[in-house]
């Protein structure tokens, strides 16, 4: 058994200490620098897809900022323009490209679309700056299920939203309500 003192450390270690290997310190500590700038938006949460990792890995990260904690993780698929297979290897905001774009969004209304219940992604960054007029949502897709990746080794795509399973939508969607802060990033 560890002395009193050295479990204290360890917590406070785990606690202040953001996940690293999914998120990075870099893009973390720039999100929450960012989000001071930017005034009416949910300041305790942010989420970060990372899109360096795999699609058969769970990229999206619902994290508390205070706690550097994540509080929720999912696969979340990539525009088929970005690459059919595991990676997203390139990234547009060109109108038709069926990529996906890096960069900070803000998610906006709700309203039932083309893909059900959805969320608008407000692009900040010049490299979403096209976002609403590509109608970039985060929407539900069945080719994100457990299932579906266990089977295929990996999501399957969409035509450029972070689209995400039934189950992870209704976790996520009392923070998506809040209009929190969606960071997308890749290599």
């Amino acid at each position: 058994m560890f002395p009193p003192a050295i479990f204290v450390l360890f917590l406070g270690l785990c606690i202040s200490s953001p996940p690293t290997e999914e998120i990075g310190e870099e893009k973390f500590t720039g999100l929450v620098s960012r989000i001071k700038t930017i005034p009416k938006i949910e300041k305790q949460y942010g989420i970060f897809i990372n899109m360096a990792l795999p699609s058969n890995r769970k990229r999206l990260f619902l994290t508390d900022l205070t706690t550097r904690k994540i509080i929720h993780s999912s696969y979340v698929a990539h525009g088929k323009g970005s690459g059919r297979g595991q990676f997203a290897e390139k990234f547009s905001d060109d109108p038709g490209s069926y990529c996906t774009a890096t960069g900070l969004y803000k998610v906006g209304k709700n309203y039932n679309g083309k893909h059900g219940d959805s969320f608008e992604l407000i692009g900040l960054d010049s490299t979403n700056k096209n976002a609403v007029s590509r109608a970039i949502v985060i929407h539900t897709a069945w080719y994100c299920s457990e299932d579906f990746v266990q089977k295929y080794k990996r999501c399957g795509n969409s035509w450029g939203c972070p689209a995400v399973s039934d189950p992870d939508f209704e976790k996520l969607r009392p923070y998506f309500s809040k209009g929190i802060l969606l960071y997308i990033y890749g290599n």
